[in-house]
This record gives structure tokens, sequence and C-alpha cells, in this order.
């Protein structure tokens, strides 16, 4: 059995600094970068796979600038992933539609000629034909998350809409941040990050439309997954370079997705900020 990546232009930025929350002002996306088999000594995957929904096309906007797939097009997903050097010769591409971008269609709206010509554009090692899905979304919580007070579009609506002050938005998500990281230097009890965490909750989950609070049922439910989290503490046991390098900070899922957008308005960044990808 073999493990195959699906990639979303997921990388890290080795050189983030975790305490003053930002990157260096003169990183450039993606070129500054690394995929997670530049990352890490080894590669945690059998090969890559990249969706036609995700690179995006004139149907789909995808994750991709437009710069980013016409290069991935021009250059092929091996060069365009970095893995075209010896170290990552085993490495496989493989290829799909992405159907999820079009779950709400009747109908997949890519021919089979269309789809051979983008496998042919990106030099794929493989490829899927032309499918269709219907799923149901299962969220799953993978980290505490704590998003950030002044970066989070939706925190800015909260604040701009008189929902939540701002200060008291940037107060509980300094106090949140910090009782983690007590918590794992045996500064904190776990029932003191807990209120912190779900303080910080009950503020930035308010419905940004009407001001309606988090319900308790949603409450419960973080405390729960939170509380298993702490009490694992699965980042001090994983020798992984993740966890190895940053600790519990691969626990804190800041971002909205985790994951890098390339848009350089919003620069949200993949773990370790939360992507949890070894436990």
């Amino acid at each position: 059995m073999k493990f195959i990546y699906a990639d979303s232009l997921d990388f890290v930025d080795p050189n983030y600094n975790f305490i003053e929350d930002r990157s260096d002002p003169n990183r450039e996306v993606y070129w500054d970068d690394q995929f997670p088999h530049e990352y890490l000594k080894q590669p945690p995957y059998d090969g890559i796979l990249v969706s036609r929904g995700i690179v995006g096309d004139h149907k789909f906007r995808g994750k991709y600038t437009d710069t980013q797939s016409m290069r991935f097009r021009r250059v092929g997903a091996k060069k365009f992933l970095r893995i075209d050097k010896p170290e990552f010769s085993h490495l496989q591409v493989f290829g799909d539609c992405g159907a999820f971008s079009y779950a709400n269609l009747d109908l997949p709206p890519y021919t089979p000629a269309e789809i051979v010509e983008f496998y042919e554009d990106g030099g794929f090692t493989h490829g899927c034909s032309v499918d269709h899905i219907i799923f149901e979304h299962d969220n799953k919580l993978q980290g505490i998350r704590i998003p950030q007070a002044t970066e989070s579009n939706s925190l800015k609506r909260l604040s701009s809409k008189g929902l939540v002050a701002e200060s008291t938005l940037i107060s509980q998500e300094k106090a949140a941040l910090a009782s983690v990281r007590d918590y794992d230097k045996g500064q904190a009890s776990l029932e003191d990050v807990l209120d912190a965490v779900l303080t910080y909750a009950r503020s930035y989950l308010i419905d940004p439309k009407n001001g309606a609070p988090v319900g308790e049922k949603k409450i419960e439910e973080l405390s729960e997954a939170y509380r298993k989290m702490l009490q694992d503490r699965p980042w001090q046991e994983c020798d992984c370079e993740v966890c190895k390098r940053v600790g519990v900070e691969a626990a804190i899922f800041r971002a909205s997705t985790g994951f890098v957008d390339p848009t350089p308005a919003t620069n949200k960044k993949w773990a370790p900020q939360g992507a949890l990808f070894c436990w």
C-alpha cells in the first residue's frame, strides 16, 4: 500500500516567527517556502495528487493564481512541486479532476479529452478518469483553534459591526496562546487552558450576520476535543521534524485552513501552524 498526498499548495515558511506571529517581511510566497518533502528529512508520502480543481481554469477558480496555473502547465507538475531532483525520483504524480469543486453539478464539467490534455501538460505519471462525487462534510477538529484576531476576515467583521471589540479579541487571543504554551511547559493547568481557549471561542464563533452566540453543544464538542488533544500531548511524543522543531506550535491552528493561500493579500500559512499531519 502506498500513501498519495493530495496537495493544494501546502508549503511551510521555514523561517516563520511564532512568537511575533509573522513571516519575514521580505518573504516571497512559494519561492521562499518549502513543500513537506523539502521540509522533512524524508518525504512523508509515496506520491502527490494534484487536482485540476485545485490548479484552476476558466471553469473553476482553484487555489492557484493565474500565474501559478500557467507555470504549472508550462513546466509540469514535477518541476512546479520541486520533485524533479534525484532524491525525489521515486515520487509519483497523480492527477484527477477535483470532483469536490463541482459536487453541486449534475454532470462533470470536463470531457475526457480535456482531462487528458491537462495530464499531458502537467507530465503526470498517473491520471484518473473523469469522475463525480457526492459527499457530506465531516469536520473533525485537528488542532486547538486560535485564529489571528487582526488577520481573520470573519473576526474583522465581528469588530466592525460592534459585536466584539477588537481589543477584546486581541486580549483573548493572547491569553489563549499563552495558556497553551504555558501548559506545554508545565506552567498552566489543563482547566486553565480550556477556560482561556473556550473564552476566545465564544467570541470568534459569534455569528457575524446576526450576532447570535455559539451554541453550548458546539462549546462542549470543542472542550472534549481540546481536552483529549492536551491530555495526549502528541507533539511531545512525535519524533517527526515538524514536532521536533516547533513543539506545541504544531497543535495550534491559527489560519482558517492551515494551508498557504498563494494570494499575497491573504498569505495564509501551512503547518507548522496546526496541520497535525503526523498524528
